[in-house]
């Protein structure tokens, strides 16, 4: 055996200046490819925990409580009640925030009116009373910088308000506050409680709006506790408390309901869980990404093993004639196999090494989605799990192809399989000939069907392979591109079966049942309604947001599975709902009512439910029941006790979506509903989920990995067709002293290079289509929208001739080169 590896390593330098360019290949390929690959599985790891280390980043909280309301004190800040929650038990850390009721101010002191504030009809201002915004749930810098606390002039807004208000860093402008006991919807001459001139000096949002749906995002300033402090003996309305518990969300349910009991009678029992909702919204949406990375990198590392493989395949062939050399003088099968394997495992130690250091130089890219910009970690990192494993993956595989490679290549076997090799026809070619296909044809046919030996040997089974590859890549990445845009451009697949919603106070209100029906009734454009109310509920013990409706009714969300609500002893549950409550379709849970009743309803069905409430926890995709509107307590219903008697939105449904007159004719019975509730009925567009709302990245992503993979698959097709052309230079030449001229020359290679695309294209093209249906589907169903993938048929059309006319160039350079070189010249080394 020693003196089998001297020989070997006699072998590998005196052939090194042959070799060395198919070593550097096979360093490169599994290097570079090898390395985008680990990079996007460990990008995949970066991105599924972004969130996570992005909200700890910011120090959350666990809990917000609504600790003030207006009525009937004069102020809804009570420090009093906020000390007592600060010292309960597992309450570690307390902030709170100021809500107020704010207009612009003109240049003469009065508040504008709402039709003159450009764009900006309506204004939340958040203030911090203790240093929220600043240590606890600290606000996210976008740009600029945050507020001084010092400062009673500084602010930081939303980018959204920014574009409300028409404002930048830099910018000023005049607020004042004018409380409850002002109307600025109709006063023209009113002067505000307090006004003064604010200075915005960043943009700026918070961590649980980073990721959020069309529901939740509400344009915002952020005011410094100096603005604060001044005001809150006068018109805080209202004041919400921020906790830090310890152990997290352990003891949620202890900390709320000792709040519950110390809360005063008239005060509503708000709790909202912040860290674990955001976080709960933030996975969902980056999910998608994480898969799309992951499924990425899984099939670049095939592609990588194929790749490399075939070209340590070629390497060890390349060497096949020399070994038969070495074998006649005495070499036995252990001496040619370490002579064949010895340069390609150095190669692959050094294509290892290449791929560790490129993961590590893309790591910097991660992660991709909403969280990217806001990433606390900036700089290269370093997976050690994804790394290590990578490059072991790339060494022992490929490594063991290599070994198997050299093996069956050795001398002593690779002559017997010649010998029984030698007079098998395929079935295709014989197929041509039997058609009568011309001489030119059926040389191609033999080109791309035959893979050859030695020095003629040709990659023609990866040709075909990689052909079908490539066009199954683009196929499947076109039918889910499709797919994202139908379900982007579809609200009823994300829940939304309606066209508007009719808002009684953005949904806390009541809209008045007599004038409603009237005025629906009356409107011939709209062809269903249905009155829908929200509430917070127990149900099996578990908080959930519900839909209340009548049963049966006309507009619901839409159906996943089962049916929809037709008694008062049924529930229609969201799929994450359904399973966090261990429950399935047929089964009972129990209904919370208050006062200890409990009611009992059957499971009927699942379904998409659309991003809508009434603010704070409200039905997704995924979670919230559908119920009769009548097991909603009247006090859950009517918050305010207020005078209508309807529900607390309409949902409607008319015939044209994008109807202007339609449109403009809810307007108007938006403003007649508000004139007899005496209070603000908006109609409420399409509201989309956090996964929705997030569609840059939904539509990026998938193209963006897509384009690559299938660029990638489409180049590696072209490499491989144009290496089987040039190995077949020497059967050209054979055939060109049998008579070939140039033309059929050129026309044979191009039925080689054909065949491949025509393969590609009779399996590429189904597989493509079901596995990128498969694909959306199981997307569709892992965010809980209705899964509808589409087919794009004149994309895959497109598909089909586009690779027919990259055969024929792919084939056209070789085929010319061959074409025009003189046989001696080929043949004079055989």
């Amino acid at each position: 055996m020693g003196h089998a590896r001297l020989v070997a390593w006699y072998r590998f330098r005196a052939t090194w200046r042959h070799r060395w360019t198919g070593y550097l290949g096979i360093v490169l390929v599994a290097g570079l490819i090898g390395g985008v690959a680990m990079a996007a599985v460990a990008g995949a790891r970066r991105t599924q925990s972004s969130f996570s280390v992005f909200l700890a980043a910011t120090h959350p909280s666990d809990l917000a409580v609504l600790t003030g309301l207006f009525h009937p004190e004069p102020s809804g800040y009570d420090p009093g009640l906020i000390s007592r929650i600060a010292h309960l038990p597992y309450v570690e850390r307390v902030r709170s925030q100021a809500g107020y009721a704010v207009s612009l101010v003109g240049p003469k002191g009065y508040v504008l009116p709402s039709s003159q504030r450009q764009g900006a009809p309506r204004i939340t201002l958040n203030s911090s009373v203790d240093g929220l915004y600043y240590g606890m749930d600290r606000l996210v810098v976008l740009s600029g910088r945050l507020p001084n606390p010092r400062s009673r002039t500084e602010v930081a807004l939303t980018p959204d308000e920014a574009t409300q208000m028409g404002l930048k860093v830099g910018s000023t402008f005049r607020l004042g506050v004018v409380g409850n006991v002002q109307s600025t919807q109709s006063c023209q001459k009113c002067k505000p409680l307090f006004h003064t001139t604010l200075k915005v000096v960043g943009l700026a949002t918070t961590s649980g709006n980073i990721v959020v749906d069309d529901n939740d995002r509400t344009p915002t300033i952020f005011a410094s506790p100096a603005f604060t402090r001044p005001l809150l003996k006068c018109c805080v309305d209202p004041t919400i408390t921020f906790l830090q518990l310890s152990g997290g969300t352990r003891h949620l349910s202890a900390v709320e309901s000792e709040i519950a009991r110390i809360l005063p009678a008239h005060m509503p029992h708000d709790f909202v869980p912040t860290a674990s909702s955001s976080e709960a919204v933030a996975q969902r949406v980056i999910g998608p990404d994480v898969v799309a990375l992951y499924v990425f990198g899984l099939i670049v590392a095939l592609v990588a093993l194929l790749v490399a493989s075939q070209m340590i395949g070629r390497q060890l062939r390349l060497g096949s004639g020399e070994s038969d050399v070495i074998r006649a003088l005495g070499a036995g099968p252990a001496m040619t196999m370490i002579e064949g394997t010895t340069g390609v495992i150095a190669a692959l130690v050094a294509g290892a090494t290449l791929a560790v250091g490129v993961a590590v130089a893309l790591s910097p890219l991660m992660p991709i989605g909403p969280i990217g910009p806001v990433y606390p970690k900036s700089g290269p990192s370093f997976d050690g799990l994804v790394l290590g494993v990578g490059a072991g993956t790339l060494l022992i595989v490929l490594g063991l192809m290599a070994v198997a490679t050299a093996f069956l290549q050795a001398p002593h076997r690779s002559h017997r399989h010649r010998q029984l090799s030698a007079t098998r026809v395929p079935v295709v070619v014989r197929f041509a000939k039997a058609i009568g296909l011309s001489a030119p044809a059926v040389a191609g046919i033999q080109f791309a069907a035959v893979p050859g030996r030695g020095r003629s040997a040709a990659p023609v089974r990866s040709a075909v392979v990689g052909a079908v590859v490539a066009i199954s890549v683009v196929v499947a990445s076109l039918t889910v591109s499709a797919s994202v845009n139908k379900l982007s451009s579809h609200p009823r697949l994300y829940g939304w079966n309606w066209t508007v919603a009719l808002a009684a106070a953005g949904g806390i209100g009541v809209l008045p049942q007599t004038q409603l029906v009237k005025t629906l009734a009356a409107d011939h454009d709209v062809t269903a309604w249905s009155g829908a109310d929200f509430a917070q509920l127990e149900i099996d013990g578990q908080h959930v947001a519900v839909i209340g409706e009548r049963p049966r009714a006309p507009v619901a969300p839409p159906l996943l599975s089962g049916h929809g609500l037709e008694g008062r002893g049924q529930v229609v549950l969201g799929v994450e709902t359904l399973t966090r409550l261990h429950k399935r379709v047929g089964e009972f849970v129990e209904l919370g009512t208050g006062a200890r009743q409990l009611t009992k309803l059957r499971i009927v069905g699942t379904a998409t439910f659309p991003a809508l409430g009434s603010g704070g926890p409200h039905t997704e995709m995924g979670t919230g029941a559908l119920l009769d509107y009548k097991l909603i307590p009247e006090s859950s219903r009517n918050i305010f006790n207020l005078p209508g008697g309807g529900p607390n939105v309409a949902l409607v449904r008319i015939k044209i979506p994008t109807g202007v007159a339609a449109l403009s004719r809810l307007h108007s019975v938006a403003a007649t509903l508000a004139r007899a509730v005496q209070d603000s009925v908006t109609v409420v567009p399409v509201q989309r989920p956090a996964e929705i709302a997030d569609s840059g990245t939904l539509r990026a992503t998938p193209s963006i990995l897509a384009s690559a993979l299938a660029a990638g698959a489409v180049l590696a097709l072209g490499l491989t067709l144009i290496a089987s052309v040039r190995r077949r230079r020497r059967d050209l030449a054979l055939l060109k002293v049998l008579g070939f001229t140039r033309r059929q020359v050129a026309t044979a290679l191009a039925w080689q290079s054909a065949i491949a695309a025509i393969f590609g294209i009779i399996v590429g093209v189904p597989v493509g289509v079901l596995a990128g249906r498969q694909l959306w589907t199981l997307f569709a169903r892992s965010i809980y929208a209705v899964p509808d993938p589409v087919t794009p048929v004149v994309p895959v059309i497109f598909v089909g001739v586009a690779a027919l006319v990259f055969s024929a160039l792919v084939s056209w350079p070789p085929g010319r080169s061959a074409a025009r070189t003189p046989p001696a010249m080929v043949l004079r080394t055989e």
